[in-house]
């Protein structure tokens, strides 16, 4: 075991002038193809694919985080360079990467050698869960995680590691709000809505990452231009779940689940995605649908979880919730 240490003229001319000025117009008005932000290879990061140029995932302090070349190439080498932390080698294309004793974010980049292809990965040392006193961290209401099950129930036996309390918590910045996560969401879009100075805090799974970049890829293959979804809601504390008179075990608090809507024309509100000229429960329920056809086929099957279709209200529009919990829910 290696251990490695750390960028005019006439009116018809004025008439075709005219229309080329109008074509190109509406050229340029064209929305730009989407791009996946696929790399040219894929990684396994803790046993879960990642074929994305840039992904976030989260660790305790001195945890270690496998990382791996999905299927390496002989002919090609790899590296795992890191600003933080250690990396340790495992052999050809693998590594664990073993985060540094104080939280922070890191930075820790992939390559793919004889080739430019890199992928980047956002590192965060969370804060750990123990540090929370009195329902309280840092300043940051946190409040109480709710004994999900009794243990004398067989469906606890299996869902209660999901409804465990997180491992930790992430340190959210002014300077780090706006750190990508995956290809097209950024951090700040799944904090708490509730009121609070810096530091805040969030939990964040990099399942629900892999999930909804995936359901925006389709999204757009389906015609349907989209550059990110809005969360409307990402993760909630346990107190503001509360506060706002949510269901008690709410995946929210959980970091692995999105209420989400389609806002390309930025008025707050879900798009007429359905093309009838109003936006109502039918734009969500098309959005749902997709989501739910990708669930029964190959590309959410190790994403399995929680459909939600809501209706427009005096205080929001339509949306629908998204989750990675594990197994199947609609409602």
């Amino acid at each position: 075991m290696r251990i490695i240490r750390p960028i005019e003229v006439t009116f018809v001319a004025l008439a075709w002038l005219a229309c080329g000025l109008a074509t190109s117009a509406r050229a340029t008005s064209l929305p730009e193809p989407f791009d996946p932000g696929l790399s040219g290879f894929r990684i396994l990061l803790d046993g879960e694919e990642c074929p994305f140029n840039v992904l976030a995932f989260y660790v305790r302090p001195e945890e270690n985080m496998p990382i791996e070349i999905e299927s390496p190439d002989p002919a090609h080498s790899y590296a795992l360079l890191a600003d933080r932390g250690t990396v340790i080698e495992l052999g050809q294309g693998r590594w664990a990467w073993r985060a540094p004793s104080e939280p922070g974010q890191c930075e820790l980049v992939v390559l793919h050698g004889g080739t430019p292809e890199t992928i980047t990965l956002h590192a965060f040392v969370m804060v750990p869960f123990e540090a929370v006193q009195n329902g309280m961290l840092n300043g940051y209401r946190i409040g109480e995680y709710p004994v999900a099950l009794s243990n004398d129930s067989p469906w606890s036996l299996t869902m209660a590691p999901a409804y465990a309390a997180p491992a930790g918590f992430i340190e959210v910045t002014a300077q780090n709000i706006d750190t990508p996560v995956s290809p097209h969401f950024k951090l700040g879009q799944f904090l708490c809505k509730q009121p609070s100075d810096f530091p805040k805090y969030l939990v964040l799974t990099t399942r629900l990452l892999i999930k909804l970049e995936r359901i925006l890829d389709e999204v757009n293959r389906l015609g349907h231009p989209t550059s990110t979804f809005v969360i409307m809601s990402g993760y909630r504390t346990p107190y503001y779940n509360a506060a706002i008179g949510n269901v008690k075990l709410s995946r929210h608090q959980y970091g692995d689940a999105s209420d989400i809507y389609i806002d390309e024309d930025h008025d707050g509100r879900m798009d007429d995605l359905n093309g009838d000229h109003r936006v109502n429960m039918k734009d969500s329920q098309l959005l749902s649908s997709i989501v739910d056809a990708m669930q029964n086929g190959p590309a959410l099957a190790s994403l399995t979880g929680g459909i939600g279709v809501y209706k427009a209200t005096s205080e929001h529009g339509p949306f629908v919730h998204v989750d990675a919990r594990g197994r199947a829910a609609h409602w």
